[in-house]
């Protein structure tokens, strides 16, 4: 049925009035996590896995740090994007092909393996930041415009980064790089190499370096003479590093590389404050230098040596003590000693050919022995408890003996017997059990009491000239 003029301007009237958006195109995001962060910033106003492109594609900026993100498909639609940063998220590619107008990208902290062939088409890329990643592999070669790159924590075996002669600035390490070639990078101002197998690093076309950090590497030498803008050093733990050249730097640290010694420069009286090793020195030529002790004092004084290496030696002194146990004699130093005293000298050579003098003061002591007696009387229970010397123990009626091993103040031996009689009578029936006759009793104070008190310590004096001391236990 044909239409009518009427309905005509009906249908097209409501074609002119029907919302714009059903026309708009939508971006797919399927990550909840980054469409939430896109709600939270107002480019988007529910979470149903789309965005209007219109209000993204526009977008310079996005911060997308630590927000367990997973997947960033839709990131493609942000065709004005200048700044990414994506760091510490759960990403293991990304796709940036559309991303042309990228200057800056940060994905520190996510599971890449290789991040090359994602940044190919981003060849107005000036930094990127990729720490702490699993990387194995970066593919650089079309960013030609890169300024600065940071690589720490990655298992990357090789870099090459000769393509990139725009680099200013470079950041490897706690990797397994052990060569690195920098001789198309004419640009460079800013060299941090820190815990990385790198064995030879030479620097003699980068006229514009200013700041030279080398730290925990295998580098054996290192000549910057050629680097005339150098203003800051710093060279530490490298454990092969021998030969350092280098021009007058402001500041700066040469520490903690054991076997470097000399450090040739231009002006040796500009490194008087410079904060080094203890051994190093500095030369206008240290091939000329003959390294040895220098100190006139020392055992291995070297009369030739014109520049000191650490090695100097002194003679040692050490007194000795020591406690003879029942003994008559003592052997030391090849000969024997039998009397108390000293001091009695050795001399010894120590580990670098100096003497080594010991003084011995000898002391000979006894073990030593005490008797204790400890005596109960109980008219109610057949068994008791004790503490004897720091232990517990069950006792019934009857004598027992209990014997320990101490270490008296003169540090021998010091045996400790203790008799204990625990008894259902009077205590005063016990004295005479030996046919002996109590005389008196007196307390830790002397005074002369006339009973066995309880739990007291009291001494019992017979008339065999024998004393016991007896704790009277209830």
């Amino acid at each position: 049925m044909p239409f009518k003029k009427g309905h005509m301007k009906k249908l097209l009237l409501i074609l002119f009035i029907l919302p714009t958006t059903l026309f708009a195109q939508l971006t797919y995001i399927p990550d909840d996590n980054f469409e939430q962060e896109l709600i939270n910033l107002g480019y988007d106003n529910a979470l149903d896995n789309y965005v209007l492109t219109v209000n993204i594609n526009t977008i310079s900026s996005l911060d997308l740090y630590n927000l367990n993100i997973y997947d960033l498909t839709g990131i493609e639609d942000f065709i004005a994007l200048t700044h990414l940063d994506c760091g510490k998220n759960e990403l293991t590619n990304l796709d940036l092909s559309q991303n042309n107008n990228l200057t800056f990208l940060d994905v520190y902290r996510n599971q890449f393996s290789n991040i090359g062939q994602d940044l190919i088409l981003n060849s107005n890329l000036e930094e990127l930041f990729c720490m702490n990643n699993n990387l194995l592999n970066i593919d650089l070669s079309q960013n030609i415009n890169l300024l600065r790159i940071n690589t720490w924590f990655n298992p990357l075996t090789s870099l090459d980064i000769s393509h990139n002669i725009n680099l200013i600035h470079i950041d490897i390490g706690y990797d397994s790089i052990t060569q690195i070639d920098l001789s198309n990078n004419l640009a460079l101002k800013n060299i941090i190499i820190e815990y990385s197998p790198i064995s030879n690093l030479v620097l003699s076309n980068q006229l514009a370096l200013e700041e030279l950090v080398v730290r925990g590497t295998l580098v054996d030498s290192l000549d910057l003479t050629s680097n005339i803008n150098l203003n800051f050093l710093a060279c530490m733990d490298n454990l092969n590093i021998s030969y350092l050249n280098i021009n007058n730097v402001n500041l700066g640290a040469i520490g903690n590389n054991p076997n470097l010694y000399c450090i040739n420069v231009i002006d040796p009286l500009n490194f008087l404050n410079f904060n080094t090793d203890p051994q190093n020195s500095f030369s206008i030529n240290c091939n000329l230098e003959i390294l040895g002790c220098i100190d006139t004092v020392a055992c291995n004084y070297n009369p030739n040596a014109t520049l000191n290496n650490g090695s100097c030696s002194y003679s040692t002194s050490e007194i000795i003590n020591v406690n003879v146990c029942d003994s008559l004699s003592y052997f030391w130093g090849g000969s024997e000693y039998t009397t108390n005293g000293g001091p009695y000298v050795d001399s010894l050579i120590n580990v670098n050919g100096c003497d080594s003098i010991v003084y011995l003061i000898l002391t000979f002591n006894n073990s030593s022995s005490s008797y204790d007696t400890i005596i109960s009387v109980d008219f109610e229970y057949y068994d008791e408890v004790f503490d004897i010397w720091g232990e517990e123990f069950l006792f019934g009626s009857g004598e027992h003996n209990y014997t320990d091993t101490l270490t008296n103040s003169a540090g021998c031996d010091s045996i400790v017997n203790t008799n204990l009689t625990i008894a259902f009578t009077d205590i005063l029936e016990l004295d005479n059990k030996n046919n002996r006759k109590l005389l008196f009793i007196t307390d830790i104070l002397g005074r002369e009491t006339s009973k066995a008190s309880k739990n007291q310590i009291l001494f019992y004096i017979y008339d065999d000239g024998t004393i016991e001391k007896r704790f009277n236990l209830k």
